[in-house]
């Protein structure tokens, strides 16, 4: 039954397409009109459908396009960012060098010197209370030697206590078992810095000044070049109390080192 209804469906599609093709040209066109009326509203809204999806993606895509550009540029700004600041770390590492080498031909000790200083850059620090050194990249195979003096910006850091081929270690004024001869700018009154690491005060100490001395707040500590390791008129530290007390044989002097051990990041070898 469903086979023979099939063929009378196609016999009758049939039929009404060679009607179609044999009808007048004026009279076929309106059937169509007729029957794509009703189908007008539904391929209007399918085009538009179509068009706005259309657009939506193609926004996306855009969109992505452009997060995707951003990303870019983000990523090479912090590149360049990057590069400025290690390029100005380089700078102010050359600006510290030719500083420190400025200071140093321009002191008095510059002249006396036989060999050229070195120039080194300071890559470790002691974390111990009691013991302060710091660690330099410069050793053995570039002429250290152990003794050698170490100053920054034309003041006194220390002297080379250990030495290694490629590096070495600074003993600083600051740490307790540091001896420098030196004398009080303003009144010549001599003795010798001390370190202070272990104490309160953390600095240095003049000792060994007598009672009737004259030491002032504010006056500057040198080198006096007695003995065979620290040369003369080596800027040290600033007087910031001297008191006599009552337990003590000789005047108390406390120091304010000129250099800050924890800032150093280039310092200066002299080879005698």
């Amino acid at each position: 039954m469903i086979e023979l209804l099939k063929k009378y469906v196609i016999i009758i599609l049939l039929a009404i397409s060679l009607i179609l093709i044999t009808l007048p040209v004026w009279i076929s066109s309106r059937i169509k009109m007729a029957i794509a009326s009703p189908l007008t509203p539904l391929q209007r809204t399918t085009f538009q459908l179509g068009t706005t999806v259309n657009g939506y993606f193609q926004n996306i895509f855009s969109l992505w396009k452009k997060v995707d550009e951003c990303q870019k540029l983000e990523r090479k700004i912090f590149f360049l960012q990057n590069k400025v600041v290690e390029q100005q770390y380089i700078i102010n590492k050359m600006n510290n060098e030719l500083k420190n080498l400025t200071y140093f031909y321009e002191s008095t000790s510059g002249g006396n010197t036989k060999e050229k200083p070195i120039v080194a850059t300071v890559i470790g620090y002691d974390a111990s209370d009691f013991r302060k050194s710091i660690l330099i990249d410069a050793g053995s195979k570039h002429g250290i030697y152990t003794d050698n003096v170490v100053i920054s910006d034309g003041a006194l850091v220390g002297r080379i206590s250990e030495v290694g081929r490629s590096s070495s270690r600074v003993q600083l004024i600051t740490d307790p078992a540091s001896r420098v001869p030196a004398r009080v700018l303003e009144t010549r009154e001599q003795g010798i810095v001390e370190g202070t690491a272990g104490s309160a005060s953390g600095g240095c100490r003049l000792k060994y000044i007598p009672r009737t001395g004259q030491v002032e707040k504010n006056n500057k500590v040198v080198s006096s070049g007695i003995g065979d390791i620290f040369p003369e008129s080596i800027y040290i530290a600033d007087v910031v109390e001297s008191v006599i007390r009552e337990d003590e044989p000789f005047r108390h002097v406390e120091l304010l080192p000129r250099i800050n051990p924890s800032k150093l990041e280039v310092v200066v070898v002299i080879r005698k």
